[in-house]
């Protein structure tokens, strides 16, 4: 029997323990509640960043295939540039006289001049190696003169002789070597070889303006909205195409954060794509993950809540059902009975708490399984990309809904079939072997590959295979993701048409044609047949696009396109060359008589009436013959000895054609040779102006002068005959006459003794009025001379070549707005007309000189030159006679009332000092005569 004090004291204890016990549960269920809530947060957590990878997986597989896309094009554009620069240069340099093998001296220094000169990037150049590998031109000098016939790069050259070859090469002062491409033409005459190349990756900085951006703005898709390409340095971005209304500022890409930024890089060219994945999935996936965790947690602490509340009573129900029992066992003092002591009461609740523990956690690792296989459930079916889940052996156990939509096949239809019915026919046995070895070595493989639609139709897709391994490291199933490239594929295809077509007429550009001219001459080769190129041209284009705007011209080149490819045969070709010029492939021509005939139908064809802004117009056509093999054997020949006849053609008149002859080629060189000559003296200022005097007939002082060109070549003055008639239809004229003006004006600045109103005449040749440029050059000039207009004259050749009359007019009427008076010169020389007097709005008119020379003796001559001196200033105009030599002339002028003479009985053309001299000591009147007459000036 226990004592009372016992008994008080167990009960006590036993009072005690039990609401410990309930502490426990409660703390247990409190336990389970935060659990509950980073359980909940945790998958909130993981779903978002589950979300963000498959977006950034996505926006990945399609901005490499971009930069794949981009690479292939601009290396396939660059190899275009250089095959071009390099038949460019070769076509030159024999125009020079080296290439042709006929022992003619070749033009050294154009040579060199031509090859330091031209521009293929700031990285490429042109340069000529001979068939011992020795460097025999290079623009950089050290090289000159070594010998590479050890180099990897004369063995590819070597090798391929005419053709592209790749390799690396460090220039004198670099260290590392770089990837370069290059073209080499053999010239077998001379065993040399003609190379144009360039670095690598030089390639993206010759592009012409809006290159790049046409080329990544075709890849712009409903994945990719925005794509920045810049150099891998990072200075700067090279173009940036999309709209950034989603993401701003999209050149600040590195700005962006999150799933949204996708970067690849093309490293031989240096550049990086970003690209921007479209947004709009990634927030639509988050907003949906949002409003489920809301839901799933409210619901997870209800259910935590239930179950923390019965596991409580389940812990404390037993607990205070003992209690009750010792107690009454104490309160009854039974005997012989065994107590329950502290001890055992306090292990029996420990056990309980780790059964319970134990069930708790087994049940949290069973329902994070669970999460897990629903967020790889939630992936696997909404995923844009096509999944497909097959087991060791390639049958197809699973597949998800973009599978479905890609391929045609449902589940249904493919499950339990190996992936086989989904082979094209583009790959062979050893393509797919390769494969799989790889998958078998690696445990994956990615590439592009064909596969095969439920309807049959092939298409691209990019495909990722990836083998998954069980416990024993043996292949479980294997897991392919794929992306359909059709649209990527579309845009290569749209893009590669772009860079061989024409946008406007859609008929292919020039280097369609020479690829097309190249095939029918091997086959014309084999088959001993006749090929021929026109190059047409319609007349007068300048002035329809003057007179109607860029748009009716355009329409009408649209339609001389579809009138021209109307009369071509099966295998002919019609291209665009370029402005108003197109050319004419006949690849199988049975005989020289045919061409003329096709020509003519043509140049029929476009002349049919076309009505363009009310107005019906006849086009007019000119169009130049090339045949194979009387004028050429190479496609580039062909077309330069076609648009040489071209130009015969239009100097025979409209609607002509011209058949090229062998002749015209040594013409054109010759000419180019000396044009070539020439344009290196006015760029070294070997021309230079001097300056015949201009006498007022009625005061009888020197009021101006004209400067004239002289070209001081080796100590020797050559005539203007023999060197302005061979570039006065050329730019290298309008580069002439703004120097002479700007020497000119620079002696008139510098000379001190000149009155203040000394007036300097300067030439413009008709190819001047012409030039839009012309104008802006002459107020450049104008201004940094810091001279008054007004002591300038402008003095234009009457020509026959002023034919654009429009353009004429226009650029004298801003000539005269700067103050500049403008003279017509050789009046009587060409097509003298009223109508250039009325029309161009002029200051004064010059006699031509023939018409004074027999004043003295010939009623005739006095009465041509009395009635001009007449005309000329019943007009309200200044008369000017030149080619004056005698006094006796100089008094006839007098009476008549001639305003001005020019000539060398006023002075012949001399230096500036000269001129300055007859001002020393106040006198200006002419009196020299101290030289033979003649009729140059």
């Amino acid at each position: 029997m226990m004592s009372r004090r016992s008994i008080r004291t167990l009960r006590s204890r036993l009072s005690i323990r039990l609401p410990l016990s309930i502490l426990l549960a409660s703390a247990y269920s409190i336990g389970l509640l935060a659990i509950g809530a980073i359980a909940s947060i945790g998958y909130v957590i993981s779903t978002r960043a589950l979300i963000s990878e498959v977006s950034v997986r996505q926006g990945t597989a399609s901005v490499e295939s971009v930069a794949t896309t981009i690479r292939h094009l601009l290396l396939a554009d660059s190899e275009a540039t250089l095959r071009a620069v390099a038949e460019k240069a070769d076509s030159v340099i024999r125009d020079l006289g080296w290439l042709e093998g006929d022992g003619a001296a070749p033009d050294l220094d154009s040579i060199e001049t031509y090859i330091a000169a031209v521009e293929i990037s700031p990285t490429g150049y042109i340069y000529v190696l001979d068939g011992e590998g020795t460097v025999v031109l290079h623009p950089f000098p050290d090289l000159v003169g070594a010998n590479v016939a050890d180099d990897e790069v004369f063995r590819q050259i070597d090798a391929v002789q005419t053709g592209f070859v790749r390799y690396p090469w460090a220039n004198p002062g670099e260290v590392e070597e770089r990837a370069k491409v290059a073209y080499s033409v053999y010239v077998p005459e001379t065993d040399l070889f003609l190379v144009a190349s360039d670095y690598v990756q030089g390639i993206p900085s010759r592009l012409a303006p809006g290159r790049l951006e046409g080329l990544a703005s075709g890849l712009l898709s409903d994945t990719i909205k925005s794509i920045v390409i810049r150099s891998e340095r990072g200075d700067e971005a090279y173009t940036t195409v999309g709209s950034p209304s989603s993401i701003a500022p999209v050149a600040a890409s590195d700005q962006i954060r999150g799933p949204f930024l996708v970067t690849a890089t093309i490293e031989d060219l240096a550049l990086e794509i970003d690209a921007v994945v479209d947004p709009a999935v990634y927030d639509e996936l988050m907003r949906r993950v949002a409003r489920s965790s809301t839901i799933g947690v409210v619901a997870a602490f209800v259910v935590i809540a239930v179950l923390s509340t019965l596991v409580a009573k389940a812990i404390a129900g037993p607990i205070e059902r003992l209690n009750r029992l010792t107690m009454q066992r104490v309160a009854r003092g039974v005997g012989g009975g065994r107590l329950v002591t502290s001890p055992s009461l306090a292990a029996l609740i420990l056990t309980q708490l780790r059964l319970v523990a134990r069930i708790d956690s087994e049940h949290s690792l069973r329902r994070t399984a669970e999460d897990q296989l629903s967020i790889s459930e939630t992936a696997f079916m909404r995923s844009g990309e096509g999944i497909c889940v097959t087991d060791s052996e390639g049958t197809i156990k699973r597949v998800n809904p973009a599978f479905e939509r890609v391929t045609g096949y449902t589940s249904d239809e493919v499950i339990g079939k190996n992936p086989r019915v989904l082979k094209s026919t583009r790959h062979t046995s050893d393509f797919y072997s390769e494969m799989w070895s790889s998958i078998t070595a690696k445990g994956r493989w990615t590439g592009e590959i064909w596969n095969k639609r439920k309807s049959g139709t092939e298409y691209p897709e990019l495909l990722n295979i990836t083998a998954v391994y069980d416990s024993a490291n043996e292949i479980d199933s294997y897991v392919a993701v794929f992306h359909d490239l059709t649209e990527v594929h579309d845009m290569r295809a749209r893009l590669r048409r772009a860079t061989t077509h024409d946008t406007l007429t859609g008929l292919p550009n020039r280097e369609y044609l020479m690829v097309a001219t190249d095939q029918a001459l091997l086959r014309a080769t084999r088959t001993q047949g006749h090929v021929a190129i026109l190059v047409l041209s319609i007349d007068g284009f300048e002035d329809i696009v003057d007179g109607f705007g860029h748009d009716a011209a355009d329409r009408l080149l649209k339609w001389a396109a579809s009138r021209i490819e109307q009369q071509l045969r099966g295998d002919d070709i019609a291209a665009v060359l370029g402005g108003e010029l197109f050319g004419v492939l006949l690849s199988n021509v049975e005989d020289s008589e045919q061409t003329p005939g096709i020509a003519r139908r043509i140049t029929l064809a476009v002349r049919e009436p076309y009505a363009i802004a009310g107005t019906v117009l006849r086009p007019s056509v000119s169009v130049g013959i090339a045949t194979h093999p009387v004028s050429g054997s190479e496609p580039a020949a062909l077309l330069d000895n076609a648009t040489a006849a071209l130009h015969n053609a239009r100097r025979g008149g409209n609607d002509g054609f011209a058949i090229h002859d062998p002749k015209m080629n040594s013409t054109a060189h010759a000419k180019l040779a000396i044009q070539s000559r020439i344009g290196r003296a006015i760029e070294e200022r070997e021309i230079r102006p001097v300056f015949q005097p201009i006498l007022n007939l009625q005061s009888n002082q020197v009021i101006g002068a004209e400067a004239l060109a002289r070209w001081s070549r080796n100590g020797e003055i050559v005539p203007p005959s023999e060197f302005l008639p061979y570039i006065e239809q050329t730019s290298a004229m309008t580069r002439l006459d703004t120097w002479i003006l700007e020497a000119s004006l620079e002696a008139l600045r510098s000379s001190e003794n000149l009155p203040a109103d000394f007036m300097m005449s300067f030439n413009a040749a008709p190819v001047d009025l012409a030039n839009r440029a012309f104008v802006d050059r002459v107020r450049i000039v104008i201004e940094a001379s810091d001279c008054d207009p007004e002591n300038v004259r402008m003095e234009v050749t009457e020509a026959e070549s002023i034919r654009d009359f429009r353009l004429a007019r226009e650029t004298i009427r801003q000539i005269r707005e700067m103050g500049i008076s403008v003279y017509l010169d050789d009046f009587g020389e060409g097509y003298s007309s009223i109508r250039y007097l009325r029309e161009f709005g002029i200051d004064g008119v010059k006699l031509d000189r023939r018409y004074v020379m027999d004043v003295a003796t010939s009623d005739r001559a006095r009465s041509i030159v009395s009635g001009f001196v007449q005309l000329v200033q019943g007009l309200g105009l200044t008369a000017i006679v030149e080619g004056v030599e005698t006094e006796e002339q100089l008094d006839y002028l007098r009476s008549i009332g001639a305003d001005c003479a020019q000539g060398y009985v006023v002075g012949r053309p001399q230096p500036i000092e000269e001129i300055n001299a007859l001002f020393e000591d106040g006198a200006s009147s002419a009196s020299r005569h101290d030289a033979e007459p003649t009729h140059a000036t």
